[in-house]
């Protein structure tokens, strides 16, 4: 088919119209895209200076924040250092200490030791000495039944003299009373002859010096047998110390026979004491009634003391022999005032006979009643 130029040259003009819209079409949107660049590099130009800005800030901050934490680091490494040389001081001084501690305790080990090897040796010996006590323990139950023995004999013995001083008590009584009536009956009939008054007086004197030299040995005697009798009790009671059980829990639990025992001698030791008081009261009762009579008899009071005597041996007598001197002790200084006085006088055979002595009993049991009461 054949084109005509016409259309041809239409054709181009067309086809040159198309291209030049699209190129206008196209420069405007380029126009449209460089102004979109141009704004947008505008927008990056400020944001990149904006970040270039803070940028510079963080670096700058940066380098603050680095100066401090290297000030902070230099400051934890001294910190560190002085912490490290601190603990390196104290680990010395505690390594110090241990070794001190443990040397201590190696001379507390050797003395332990040492104390452990004496703690041997102290228990050995407490051993052999619990042997010893045992065989002391043997003996003392042995010496306790000795003892109890000798306590047995000493009772019997006591009860004699109970016995014995009761007779003498009485026997002492009745020759007082019977002395005091034939005092009064020889004052009654006169004055006898004094041709014998200095016989009778040097052989009262001599009786006296020799009451006197009785009563020193009595008083002698007396005191070795306390002494005796305090170191038989001292020794006694070192003896039971050593056991176990004292002699008051033996006492206190042994039984009834024991306590019956005790019980026994504490009266008769009671009884005996009444019985040498009534007999010291009746005694100083007669003598008091001689002085009320001879009030000028107190001057010989005075020089013999009749009364520390009686009192003496009343109380602490030892013997039958003791207490018979204390009767004819009493009787001589009765006797030796009222003659020194001129009141009697004795003749060289003038004795005491049993029936006048029985006689007089029952005066002598109602003028003992009669002192007692008083």
């Amino acid at each position: 088919m054949i084109v005509s130029f016409d259309q041809y040259q239409i054709d181009i003009e067309k086809s040159s119209i198309l291209q030049v819209t699209m190129i206008s079409k196209k420069l405007s949107e380029m126009e449209e895209q460089q102004l979109h660049s141009n704004d947008e590099r505008g927008r990056l130009r400020t944001e990149n200076a904006v970040l270039t800005e803070r940028v510079h800030v963080l670096e700058e901050q940066l380098l603050v924040a680095e100066q401090r934490f290297r000030e902070q680091l230099q400051e934890e490494k001294n910190r560190t250092r002085e912490l490290l040389q601190r603990l390196e001081r104290e680990k010395q001084l505690e390594n110090e200490s241990l070794s001190l501690k443990y040397q201590m305790l190696e001379k507390d080990l050797q003395t332990a030791k040492k104390d452990a090897e004496k703690a041997r040796e102290e228990s050995a010996r407490q051993r052999d000495m619990v042997e010893d006590l045992r065989g002391q323990l043997a003996e003392s139950k042995l010496l306790i039944e000795d003892l109890e023995d000798e306590r047995i004999k000493l009772e019997r013995q006591f009860k004699r003299f109970k016995e014995e001083a009761q007779q003498d008590i009485d026997s002492s009584s009745e020759m007082v009373e019977v002395l005091t009536q034939q005092t009064e009956e020889l004052r009654r009939n006169g004055a006898p002859r004094q041709g014998s008054i200095v016989e009778q007086m040097s052989g009262l004197e001599e009786s006296l010096e020799q009451a006197r030299a009785d009563i020193r040995d009595l008083q002698r005697e007396r005191d070795d047998l306390q002494a005796q009798l305090l170191a038989a009790s001292v020794e006694r009671g070192r003896s039971l110390l050593a056991d176990e059980p004292s002699l008051a829990d033996e006492l206190m639990n042994g039984g009834g026979d024991s306590q019956q025992v005790n019980a026994s001698i504490l009266e008769a030791l009671r009884e005996q004491e009444v019985c040498n008081q009534k007999l010291r009261v009746y005694i100083n009762g007669i003598l008091m009634r001689v002085i009320e009579r001879h009030p000028e008899i107190l001057e010989i009071d005075l020089k013999e003391e009749p009364f520390v005597f009686l009192d003496v041996f009343v109380v602490n007598g030892n013997s039958s022999h003791a207490r018979s001197r204390v009767a004819q002790l009493a009787a001589h200084w009765l006797l030796t005032s009222l003659v020194s006085e001129g009141k009697i006088a004795l003749t060289e055979n003038r004795l005491l006979d049993t029936t006048t002595m029985d006689s007089a009993a029952p005066s002598n049991n109602s003028s003992e009643q009669k002192f007692s009461a008083e």
